[in-house]
Parts: structure tokens; sequence; C-alpha cells
């Protein structure tokens, strides 16, 4: 009995080793379904979180119920184990799915013998190899469906550039393209009646392929079935295995014919641009980050007297001569930072023939296909001629400031050294007109002294008018306004000057809106009034009284004055408001030319504005100032 018992022992001690070390998940219980053998890969086939040690003893079909949920058909696992209980008959690779889709294969076998009797369970991961090519030969399926629906065409070569596959895009017949498996381009051609030329171009770079282990890329023309061109981008691919040798070659292909035409017409813009940079009055240098100069065009090379191949490479601070190291810190920062580091913008560069001009600049990123690196364009402005030009200009101002000093000191000069004999002679004429009221035998005529007091009036308003264009034009003119009833204003020289005038007829005034008090210089609108008002009632003898309207709205303020008078010609319309300037239809109408002129002043410096309508039929002034 004790050698029994120890043959045992040592038999279940052999047993537990090997089944130790097997792959498969073996489990082992007794006739009452308790565990007494289970190994290691038991536990991690249905990942039990426990040594194999502990699960002995286990009751094996309450496990077995509890484990059932692990797989696809819990209650078919179940019974199923019962029915091999009841059945005691060895099964083998029964299929068994998890609920994962995980697939194993179960045998079972009944052991009955001195020493061991129990049942013998075997779960095998067969089956999951058997799920895994089915799913690459599903793989297989879902590949070359998706090869025959990429919008490429594509080949796969063996290493004698037969073909293995090839795609729906690349030959859409199906009984050309299982013709063409094990065949090559040389075959095509010569069954398709296509020009050998094409598969010796694909052979060569086919080997340049397998000759470099690395893939090769080649533009290919084709003509479509309307004689059309049909450009193909093409690559072989080499495919190697985990030695590294090349064991496939995959070719694809992608139809580029719009890229190209777009390219073709990129390529012709590109060139119209490029004629009119050639064509353009500007100086253009493209250069790189390191101010090498790239290009230029026309322009540069006809001021510098370089030709294209001659300027290339040289760096663009060699040819300035003023402002250089301005320049050369302008240029970097721009294409450091893209803006300029200081304002200037100015360099001198000597031109071809040898003098010395003045160039103003601004910079640009450059785009052109022929460039792999950035290029910055400047664009060169010669204002040589411009600066002489200002200078020019500068010299004549000077000397128009100069004489308008002079004009300014002669008028003011004229006016103050004629006040004083006219005041003389206004004095002497008021006191002879007080004499001669004491006088009874041959009075001076009363008619003689009017008129010697109407010329001296009009000689006063002449130096005063005189002296208002000697002020504005040196800006010595007052400015003062005040805010006061402009209404008020017009009503009071109507009443004064007007009502009536020298002929007989007043002034018709009238207004529109509401009447608000408005801020100007007073003296100053007072003098465009009457200046205005003088001329309607001079230039309109005989004809119907001029009419005044004062019109108020929500932003400005206007004055109105209407005549029936001569009017003013189109060729007197240009000269209206320079001095001394009078129309050619006044006759003998008195009259200095500088009315208009110091009333456009006075307007302006009211921030207003003046409009004059006129034909033959008589003359609209307008005068607008803003509130």
């Amino acid at each position: 009995m004790g050698s029994i018992i120890k043959d045992g022992a040592d038999k279940i001690s052999e047993l537990r080793f090997l089944l130790n070390n097997v792959s498969h998940a073996i489990l082992f219980e007794s006739l009452n379904h308790e565990i007494l053998f289970v190994n290691q890969s038991f536990c991690d086939m249905f990942n039990i979180p426990l040594h194999p040690e502990a699960l002995l003893g286990v009751n094996c079909s309450k496990a077995a119920e509890q484990y059932s949920s692990l797989f696809k058909e819990p209650r078919q696992f179940s019974q199923g184990i019962v029915n091999i209980y009841q059945g005691k008959k060895p099964i083998t690779n029964e299929q068994l799915l998890f609920a994962n889709g995980k697939a194993i294969y179960r045998d079972y076998k009944p052991i009955s013998d001195q020493v061991f009797s129990g049942h013998l369970w075997t779960y095998k991961n067969f089956l999951e190899l058997k799920s895994i090519l089915s799913k690459v030969e599903e793989q297989k399926d879902f590949y070359e469906h998706l090869l025959n629906n990429i919008p490429a065409d594509i080949a796969i070569f063996d290493k004698d550039h037969k073909y293995i596959f090839i795609n729906n895009l690349a030959i859409s017949k199906n009984d050309i393209r299982n013709w063409l498996i094990g065949k090559d381009d040389f075959d095509y051609c010569k069954q398709n009646n296509k020009p050998m030329g094409l598969a010796i171009s694909r052979r060569a770079f086919f080997k340049e392929t397998l000759k470099n282990g690395k893939a090769v890329e080649f533009e290919e023309i084709n003509y479509a079935n309307d004689g059309s061109r049909v450009y193909n981008l093409r690559r072989f691919f080499p495919l190697k295995n985990v030695e590294g040798t090349i064991e496939n070659v995959i070719g694809y292909g992608i139809n580029i014919t719009k890229i190209k035409e777009r390219e073709v017409a990129l390529l012709e813009r590109e060139k119209i641009l490029s004629d009119l940079v050639d064509s353009a009055d500007q100086l253009v240098v493209g250069i790189n980050e390191a101010l090498i100069i790239k290009y230029t065009n026309r322009q540069w090379s006809a001021f510098t007297n370089l030709s294209f191949d001659d300027s290339l490479k040289m760096e663009i601070s060699t040819f300035v001569n003023k402002n250089k190291s301005s320049f050369v810190d302008n240029v970097s920062h721009f294409i450091r930072e893209g803006k300029y580091k200081t304002r200037n913008r100015s360099v001198g560069i000597t031109k071809k023939d040898g003098n010395n001009h003045i160039l103003t600049y601004y910079i640009c990123a450059f785009t052109n296909s022929e460039f792999k690196e950035k290029i910055f364009a400047i664009f060169f402005n010669d204002i040589t001629a411009q600066l002489k030009a200002q200078n020019e200009l500068k010299k004549v101002a000077k000397q128009e400031r100069r004489l308008n000093e002079l004009k300014s000191n002669f008028m003011n000069l004229v006016s103050h050294e004629l006040r004083s004999p006219l005041s003389v002679i206004l004095s002497n004429v008021e006191l002879i007109d007080l004499k001669n009221s004491s006088i009874k035998e041959d009075p001076v005529p009363q008619v003689y002294m009017n008129r010697i007091m109407d010329q001296v009036d009009k000689m006063v308003l002449l130096i005063n008018n005189f002296l208002f264009v000697s002020q504005a034009e040196s800006g010595k003119i007052q400015f003062n306004p005040i805010l006061f009833d402009i209404n008020e204003l017009v009503n009071q020289l109507n009443r004064e000057l007007y009502s009536p005038w020298v002929d007989g007829r007043s002034l018709e005034v009238s207004v529109k809106g509401r009447i608000m008090n408005v801020m100007a210089d007073k003296s100053m609108i007072s003098h465009c009034l009457i200046n205005i008002a003088n001329n309607a009632f001079k230039y309109s003898l005989g004809k119907p009284t001029p009419k005044l309207r004062l019109k108020f709205n929500s932003k400005m303020w206007k004055i109105s004055l209407l005549d029936y008078g001569i009017g003013i010609t189109k060729e007197d319309k240009k000269n209206l408001f320079k001095s001394f300037t009078r129309g050619k239809n006044v006759g003998d109408i008195e009259g200095t030319g500088l009315g208009l002129m110091v009333v456009k002043l006075f307007v302006k410096q009211n921030k207003g504005s003046i409009f004059i309508k006129s034909n033959q039929h008589g003359t609209v002034v307008i005068l607008q100032f803003p509130y």
C-alpha cells in the first residue's frame, strides 16, 4: 500500500511539472468535480487573478457556472459541460467562442485507472490562429477593395518586374488585368500596340529602384482616346523584408494633368509678371537673407551698366555710397522682423554716367518658382530729378516770399503815406464847406465839394482793401470771433446803407429757418456783406432790386444774395478771386478788382465757403458757414 502511494505521489509530481510547462490550458477535476490540478496557462486564458494552487479543491461545476458569462453563449457553455459529463466520451477540438470574439478549441477525456479518476480538460488557442487567418483573408479582401477604389493606379511587382497585383484604375478591363498578372510592361505594350518606349523607360526606373533600394519618382506622358495629353506622376517603392532584402516593388501613379495645366498657367502668369517688372520704371533687385543679389530687372542693368549675370552674387550694399550703414540695418531688420527699423529710406547709388543719384526704396517678400530660398525684392525709385525740382521750387518760393514781403511793405507804405494827404484833403474840404455857409458872394459850388469827398471815400476804401490784402497775405490779419446775432447785423446794414441805396432801390431781405446766434468775426462778416451787396447794386443798375436771404439749418447758416445784373462771363469766372482782376463786361462801372478777393479771404478765415453762380441774367453769391 505504501509503495502504491509513493508511486502515485511521484507520478503526480512528474505530471505537475510537465503540465505546468505546456502552452495549453489544463484542468483536471475529480469525479465529484473538485479541482485536483490546474496550470498557469488556464488562469491566464480565463483571466483568473489567482495562483493555480489557490484553485485546488474548488468545485469545478460551480466555477464553470460562475465563468460562463465569459462566453458568447453562456447557457450553451454550461449545458455543454453537463452533457459531456453524462456522455463520458472523449471530445476533440470542440470550438468555443468568448464574448469578446476570441476563439479556442476544447478537448475532454475521462480518466479512470488505479491512481487517477476524474475529468481532464484541455483548452487550446488554435482557433485564435484560425481567426487571425480569417481576419487576414478579410483584410486582404478589404485592402484589395481599398486599392481598387483609391484615385491612383497601383500595381505590385516581383523582383523581375512581373505584375502580381493591378488595381482597377490602372487597367479597368478585368480580362486584360487578369491576363497581365505574371507578365511585364513589354508584354503589355506588344499586346496592346503601345509604344515600346513606355516599357523601356519604366524598366530603367525599376532597375534604379532595385539598385539603390530607394523610391524613384518620374513623370510620364500618355495620350487619351481623344489625343489629348495625360500627365502622370509615377513612383516605384521597394518593399523589404526583415533582412532588408527587396521582395516586391509597389508602383503607383497619379493623374496630374490639371496640376500640370495649372503649373503651365502659373509659369505664363509668372512670365507676365516678370515682364511687367522688367517694363516698370522702378529698379528691382531680388536678394536673399545674406543680402546677395539673386535677381535684377532691366532697369537695374540700364542704371548700373551691368548685365544680369554681372550683378548676380554681388552684395547689394556694394552699390550704395550714401547712407550705406542705415540701408544695411534697415534691410536686415526687415528680413528678420518684417518691418523697417528707420523711417529714412533713401540711398545714394552711382549711375553708369558717373553721377550720384538719390533713390528711395521699399521691400517686400518675393515669390518665384526658380528660387528655393527666401527672396526679398527691393524696389528703388530714382528721385534725383524730383529733388532737383524741389530745390528749384524752394528757390522760387523763397523769391516769391521776398517779393510778397516787398509788395506788402510797399502796400503798407503806400497806404500809410496816402492816408495822410487824403486826411488833409478831406479836412480842408470840410473847412471849405463850413466857410461856404458864411460866404454870401460866389461860394464854391456844393457839387464840386461832393465830388471831392466821394473820391476821397473811394481812395480810403481802396487803401483799406490794400491793407486787407497785405495783412492776409502776410498772415498778420487778426481774427476775433464772437457770438452775435447775424440777423440783427443784416438788418442794421440794410437800414444804414440800402434803405435806400444811392439809386433809390432798397435791399429785399428774407429769413428761412429758426434764427440763431453765430460764432464768427463780426467785422469780417460785415465787410463781406457790404462788398457783395454793393456789387449786386452797382452791376444791376436799372434792374429789379437785389434780394438777400438768410437761411438757418441744423448744421450750417447761409447768406445768399441774388441780383439781376450783367452777370459774369464764362472766361471771367476763372479769375474771380484774383487781385486787380475785373470782368470784361463791366464797362465804366468803378471798381478795384480786390473786393471778391478780400471776401474769399475773410470767408476762409471763418471756415466758410463761397459759391458764385452767374449767367447773362444775373448772379447769385452764396456764403456758407458752420455754426
